[in-house]
């Protein structure tokens, strides 16, 4: 059985601002924090281990919590936050979920996957010993794709009760993070920056191209044109991926203290998790100039994130290990209307809409004093009304109305941005959301 140990590189990349400060929480010496902008606290689980990674489906948070293994937590409240299932492994890295099956990138233990379909007696079903050590997994068709450390190990789960190896290719650098888009796999390979393994025959995957990111690539993630690698002391890169065979950098940024661990996107915001800075949210819609349009200042050692329509789920693998889940509720463009004409002053009636841009669901968080109904029109471009929706409080006080993205008829309207008028306590509010795929 292999021995059960870190990769020696994760003592070496941690920056000696993140040692200093860790030091400093463990004395129990304060550090200051920085006030938020548009970002609040929603809820938090205080975790046996270090949250090493997580994924979310549904109502359900799966974290690999390294050596205290598999846990998953109902977020349904998420401001109460619980865990339902724990399923001990040997160093959990990360985890993907697919059909109630959890595939857990274990470390030195290789690929673990775990039956979760009934909650009270979880199961392993099925193991494949990788050649070094797993850190990142993701699912693509019937194939787990395992950043391996030295290597990217594709794996045949078409058999979850045996899993086997299709193919594999071996990396300079070491394998942090995998992800996977049409057929290609692009891995953040640590110094050696941003790879690009064209898997079309995941029997033979090919190197299609790489960009030297000059730092540290330690996680990435994509949309259908660019690349976003958190590279560590070097912040944010933003590559343009359209020709995997000549990507190349678009824009960067960088924070005070650097040292960049995680980076989600939705749309045109990207979320960062930074080990000493904390959460930063940009607008990237000008990849070229990313502006920071949120952020929430945290000494606690953040390093990964999660993300969903409405929340940001942060892993701590930290001094502080657990969960911590945020709320961008950040610039909505929610402006007031008196007898037509709207103000230029944010209300303070309804203080949120969220997420925007969107898939699957925006909801408007609205404070009223009366009882009366509240209705929302939603209109397209073209000025032409295509939902309304009436809402009847049964009480005054705190609201949310959510919105599925479907018309009038019960169809989801195309992607784009769309206006809204909100009627309450006789005052109009009006502003802009965007539907996305």
């Amino acid at each position: 059985m292999k021995r059960r140990i870190f990769p020696k590189s994760i003592g070496k990349t941690i920056s000696p601002s993140a040692v200093i400060l860790a030091a400093l929480l463990i004395l129990g010496v304060s550090t200051a924090m920085a006030d938020s902008l548009n970002v609040r606290t929603i809820g938090y689980y205080d975790l046996p281990s270090l949250a090493w990674n997580s994924c979310i489906v549904g109502d359900l948070l799966y974290v690999a919590d390294h050596d205290m293994g598999l846990r998953v937590l109902d977020v349904s409240d998420p401001a109460n936050p619980a865990e339902i299932v724990k399923f001990m492994t040997s160093l959990a890295q990360d985890v993907a979920v697919r059909g109630g099956l959890a595939y857990v990138a274990d470390g030195d233990q290789g690929l673990r996957i775990i039956d979760l379909n009934d909650y009270y007696d979880p199961q392993e079903i099925g193991y494949y010993d990788t050649d070094n050590y797993a850190l990142s997994v993701v699912l693509s068709g019937n194939y787990a794709y395992v950043a391996d450390l030295s290597s990217l190990q594709i794996i045949d789960i078409s058999d979850s009760t045996n899993p086997c190896l299709a193919g594999s290719i071996s990396c300079s650098g070491y394998t942090w993070w995998v992800v996977v888009k049409d057929n290609y796999a692009y891995l953040a390979n640590g110094s050696g920056g941003l790879i690009a393994v064209d898997v079309t025959n995941p029997a033979l995957p090919v190197m299609a191209g790489y960009y030297n990111t000059n730092g540290e690539a330690y996680y990435v993630c994509v949309d259908d044109s660019f690349a976003f690698v958190a590279d560590g002391p070097k912040g944010l890169k933003i590559v343009n991926i359209a020709r995997p065979d000549s990507m190349y950098l678009v824009g960067t940024y960088a924070v005070s203290i650097d040292e960049n661990y995680g980076v989600k996107s939705l749309g045109n915001t990207v979320y960062l998790a930074d080990c000493v800075y904390g959460l930063i949210v940009l607008d990237v819609s000008n990849p070229a100039l990313p502006v920071n349009i949120g952020h929430y200042k945290s000494t606690e050692g953040w390093m990964t994130l999660t993300i969903d329509d409405e929340y940001i789920y942060m892993n701590n693998a930290g001094a502080a290990p657990g969960i911590k889940i945020f709320e961008y509720y950040g610039s909505s463009g929610i402006t007031e209307e008196y007898n037509g004409n709207c103000s230029r002053e944010k209300s303070p009636r309804i203080y949120n809409i969220g997420p925007n841009p969107f898939k699957s669901k925006t909801t408007w968080r609205v404070q009223t004093a009366r009882t009366e109904a509240i209705n929302i029109q939603i209109y397209d471009v073209s000025g032409k009304r295509i939902k309304t929706i009436s809402y009847k409080p049964q009480n005054t006080g705190s609201h949310t109305i959510s919105w599925d993205g479907c018309g009038n008829r019960g169809r989801k309207v195309p992607n784009g941005v769309y206006f809204y008028s909100v009627l309450i306590d006789e005052k109009k509010y009006c502003g802009k959301i965007t539907v996305l795929k």
